[in-house]
């Protein structure tokens, strides 16, 4: 069970699974001031915190999520710089 939760693959899943929720939360109320990526950090924040898994242990995962929205960002600034 360690291995599984000491995984990247299983953070990345995580922050996925809590993101698709959202969208499914907001799809639902269609209240706009319900934002999926507000209800997607919430979400994810109380996960943490009531399983009692660390930050920085929650980012050996999440540094994947963020490494494929740098590259995401890249070709839009690469876009609208001068050159």
């Amino acid at each position: 069970m360690n291995d599984i939760l000491g995984s990247p693959f299983f953070y990345t899943g995580l922050t996925l699974l809590c993101h698709i929720l959202s969208i499914y939360i907001y799809k639902k109320t269609k209240l706009h001031y319900i934002l999926p990526i507000l209800i997607s950090m919430v979400l994810l924040i109380a996960v943490l915190k009531i399983s009692g898994i660390e930050y920085k242990d929650y980012m050996t995962g999440g540094s994947m999520i963020l490494f494929l929205w740098v590259l995401q960002q890249y070709p839009c600034l690469y876009l609208f710089t001068d050159r």
